[in-house]
């Protein structure tokens, strides 16, 4: 019993530590070419929201501080409709060749860029 207890444990370390790993191979450099191509034309240059009802990612309540990564994950791979906005995001921002490795690269570049939470 003694034996699978502890490699239960060594199993759920190592998993940690690959998402830990995962989330800190995000490159924020490749993440600003991504929103450069496909975000910018909803969030704005400046993250502000260029057209009504995109969420302005630069407040110190947006959603890159309200909700965990994982949330914000899923809704730019799946698409999210904001309550009370007119337009729901695309999945992928529109952009279906973005890839996962893409949207944790455009994560990190939005926390680095807004300056509220690290990826």
């Amino acid at each position: 019993m003694k034996s699978i207890l502890f490699s239960l444990v060594i199993l759920g370390t190592a998993l940690t530590a690959h998402a830990d790993s995962a989330q800190q191979d995000a490159d924020p450099s490749a993440g600003e070419k991504v929103y450069n191509g496909t975000c910018i034309a909803c969030h704005g240059e400046d993250g502000e929201g260029a057209i009504p009802g995109t969420p302005n990612l630069t407040k110190s309540n947006s959603v890159l501080e309200s909700e965990s990564d994982k949330v914000l994950l899923a809704h730019i791979l799946d698409g999210f409709q904001a309550s009370g906005s007119p337009l729901a995001m695309p999945p992928k921002g529109g952009d279906d060749s973005l890839t996962i490795a893409d949207i944790k690269n455009v994560l990190a570049y939005l926390h680095e860029r807004f300056h509220y939470k690290k990826f």
